[in-house]
């Protein structure tokens, strides 16, 4: 996508209300496509032509273009952008493109990610793809691992420097002082009621779902392995400690689903599982 579309710096195109709490945004959008969805199947099953599904497509997907632009702002085509460097020298990019923006500062190498997951459900060690994928690296294919492996790799790139993205069940045991663990709610003992679940159970019945993004910027090490992790959120700096929160090696054992980690970081054994043809997964099979 980055490739594709590019990037402009935050002060061409700033952050915000929505960008900050995407709740309301994330809401309107669903009811439109709800809504064009419905109208699509109901025209197929009339035996509408394909020429003009397609025409309603696009009729989806131009509200979707004027909800986001009303909310987020229009990305520029061209922009002008003036900055100082890390010497205090002042520079002024005139007449970029994102693309070429993208090009000039971002390169090839650094967007040679891969997305590595923990899902106990599938089989390690073999790559998988979903027919319909929510996938955010090239849409395609993620490879399954222990999480042992995965906490190796999120120590691996936080000490070149780089951060982590990854996605989880947010909500659970996070409460707004920030602090993540699974035992910050005792309901258990509250009830005298057993709610066990192990994260493979919770994933089939699906009171798991991957449903957020966070940022691991660094991590509390203790004889080479992560006791707890800085995680950089983005709901605000009301939430945790000024947007950020503590997320603790447990939490990350039963929520954490994947990473985000450069190609040239994985060791060979999980560098060779892309290698494989990847096991496609039907809409309505749980990963």
């Amino acid at each position: 996508m980055i490739k594709k579309y590019g990037l402009v710096p935050v002060e061409i195109m700033p952050e915000s209300e929505n960008t900050r709490d995407s709740g309301a945004l994330n809401a309107v959008i669903d009811r439109r496509l709800r809504r064009g969805g419905l109208a699509l199947r109901k025209a197929f099953s009339r035996k509408v032509s394909i020429t003009k599904l397609r025409a309603m497509k696009a009729e989806i997907l131009c509200d979707i273009y004027k909800i986001l632009v009303v909310s987020l702002g229009e990305p520029p085509t061209r922009f002008t952008w003036q900055y100082r460097d890390k010497d205090k020298k002042f520079h002024r990019e005139k007449d970029l493109t994102p693309t070429e923006f993208r090009e000039k500062f971002v390169s090839d190498e650094n967007l040679d990610y891969v997305e590595i997951c923990n899902s106990p459900v599938h089989k390690f060690g073999q790559v998988y793809k979903n027919r319909y994928g929510w996938q955010e690296i090239d849409g395609v294919s993620f490879a399954n691992v222990d999480m042992d492996t995965i906490e190796k790799l999120i120590l691996k790139q936080l000490k070149v420097g780089d951060s982590v993205k990854f996605y989880a069940m947010a909500g659970r045991d996070m409460p707004k002082s920030g602090y993540m663990s699974p035992n910050v709610y005792d309901f258990a003992n509250l009830f005298d009621v057993d709610f066990a679940f192990t994260k493979a159970d919770r994933i089939l019945t699906r009171e798991d779902l991957a449903n957020h993004d966070m940022l691991i910027v660094a991590a509390d090490i203790v004889d080479g392995v992560a006791q707890s992790y800085k995680v950089e959120n983005s709901w605000g700096e009301d939430y945790g400690q000024k947007g950020f929160n503590v997320m603790s090696r447990d939490w990350a054992c039963e929520n954490l689903w994947g990473v985000v980690i450069k190609r040239d970081l994985l060791p060979e054994p999980v560098a060779k599982i892309f290698d494989r043809s990847p096991i496609v997964l039907e809409p309505w099979q749980t990963f």
